[in-house]
């Protein structure tokens, strides 16, 4: 369940990027060139929805990382450039290359190693000013970063895997982390 909390947020997160491109899609393509667009954007019922969906992800990562070691959230948030490179496809009409769709195929394996692999959360207790910085670090991963954030879990809170899954939950960070940059190339278009 807790997990699947990890890719609900990352689901929502994702289909956001999508849904907020096309809203600044459509602002630009009804605007001359240079004129501001921010009204325009904040307009658009898919940008609107976009906004609202990122709540939702933030609201689903807090209660994810209640239940699961930090690692593993934060890895799962890696899958929302696979969901966003999914969400393009039939949203902006994008089409995906071969090594797009095998790095989509690399966050999906990453995460079901995880997701099999993960144990319960630390032992250790927070208290208000770790749970603090915590909610700081998982503001800043939301950009993508995913290394920095499980070494704090593993070194600080003790986060493990489940017996004897410590291969197969470096197998999948490794996977769900090479996958998203992978994929962190599909935004720039000379990468196509």
């Amino acid at each position: 369940m807790a997990f699947g909390t990890a890719l609900l947020s990352a689901l929502c997160y994702g289909l956001a990027s999508a849904l907020q491109a096309l809203g600044a899609r459509r602002t630009a393509a009804g605007r001359p060139a240079g004129d501001g667009t921010l009204v325009g954007v904040v307009r658009q019922w898919p940008f609107l929805l976009g906004v609202l969906l990122d709540v939702w992800g933030f609201v689903a990562q807090l209660m994810a990382l209640r239940y699961l070691p930090l690692f593993v959230v934060q890895a799962a948030q890696a899958g929302n450039l696979a969901v966003t490179a999914l969400a393009a496809v039939p949203i902006l009409g994008i089409r995906l290359a071969g090594r797009q769709w095998a790095a989509v195929c690399a966050v999906c394996a990453g995460l079901a190693l995880l997701g099999a692999s993960s144990g319960p959360e630390g032992a250790t207790q927070a208290g208000t000013a770790t749970r603090l910085v915590l909610l700081g670090a998982a503001a800043l991963v939301i950009v993508g970063e995913t290394a920095v954030p499980a070494a704090v879990g593993i070194a600080l809170w003790h986060d493990r895997t489940r017996p004897g899954w410590t291969l197969f939950a470096a197998a999948g960070f490794s996977l769900a982390v090479a996958g998203a940059l992978a994929l962190a190339r599909f935004a720039d278009p000379r990468s196509a």
